[in-house]
């Protein structure tokens, strides 16, 4: 089982690593382009499909900032 320790751990290594800024241009760049493309979809359904995916996307680019935030509140109770 992996524990939040080893979880945050983890996620502060891969986003501190130099190659994080590349993958993490892509991924906004990708979000912001899946975004763009709401105004030309031809559904709701569509509509929300793409804004969740371009939610999951900010999600993803917001970890680092998420997870110390966490760390520091989880500090801060002990």
């Amino acid at each position: 089982m992996i524990t939040q320790d080893q979880l945050d751990e983890a996620i502060l290594s891969i986003t501190g690593h130099r190659d994080w800024a590349i993958v993490a241009q892509f991924l906004t760049n990708e979000a912001i382009i899946t975004r763009d493309s709401c105004a030309d979809a031809e559904s709701w359904d569509i509509v929300n499909k793409r804004s969740g995916f371009a939610d999951g996307l900010a999600y993803v680019l917001n970890l680092r900032d998420m997870t110390e935030q966490s760390m520091e509140q989880r500090d801060a109770d002990v």
